[in-house]
């Protein structure tokens, strides 16, 4: 299961134990993925919330932990915070053609890209190959993500594009030239926001 499906549960219970009004933004905070979820037979995992009151802002804190139960016990899969709130948090846009310039780098074959990632042992089906466009210098990376057509609308935080984004940090750590290297992911972020 992509580890970026747990953000997305977590969106999906907070919208279900919430009131819609205090949900229009969801700020993510201390997220980390602890033990990945393979599925192999019938499996559920469970979202728990517990709620850590409201700041002086009239944001509602909440901790969340995805586990599963099994034979051996309980097992934790992620946990972090997220604070949910009325209002939009405000932020300075982006100039995306500045980022774009800022980034001198060599634009990558698609196919190649995911040629690469398979070769480090990362199979993506074509569900989870939402990269349509990347350019890197070695140090930053700047991408064009794309939804697959067939995608579930029902998703608030898609997985694929989830997915997609935290591929593009793979080209940063394992690099795209060469045989060598290693098929890393992050394991934690420290601040997502979402508008809703």
């Amino acid at each position: 299961l992509p580890g970026v499906a747990y953000v997305e549960m977590v969106r999906a219970a907070v919208t279900l134990a919430l009131p819609a009004d205090l949900t229009q933004t969801l700020e993510f905070r201390d997220h980390a993925w602890i033990q990945p979820v393979v599925v192999d037979d019938a499996f559920a995992l469970k979202v728990a919330l517990q709620d850590n009151g409201e700041d002086e802002d009239g944001g509602r804190w909440l901790e969340y932990e995805i586990f599963s139960e099994g034979a051996a016990g309980e097992t934790t899969h992620a946990r972090g915070t997220v604070r949910c709130s009325t209002g939009a948090i405000e932020a300075e846009p982006v100039d995306l053609a500045a980022v774009d310039e800022a980034v001198d780098g060599e634009n990558r074959d698609r196919d190649a890209l995911y040629a690469r990632f398979e070769a480090l042992g990362l199979r993506y089906g074509p569900m989870m190959q939402g990269i349509a466009d990347l350019r890197t210098d070695g140090n930053e990376v700047i991408a064009r993500l794309h939804l697959p057509d067939a995608a579930d609308p029902r998703f608030g935080l898609h997985p694929a594009m989830m997915d997609s984004a935290m591929q593009c940090t793979i080209c940063l750590i394992a690099g795209l030239d060469g045989e060598g290297g290693a098929a890393v992911m992050p394991f934690a972020f420290d601040d997502m926001i979402v508008h809703g």
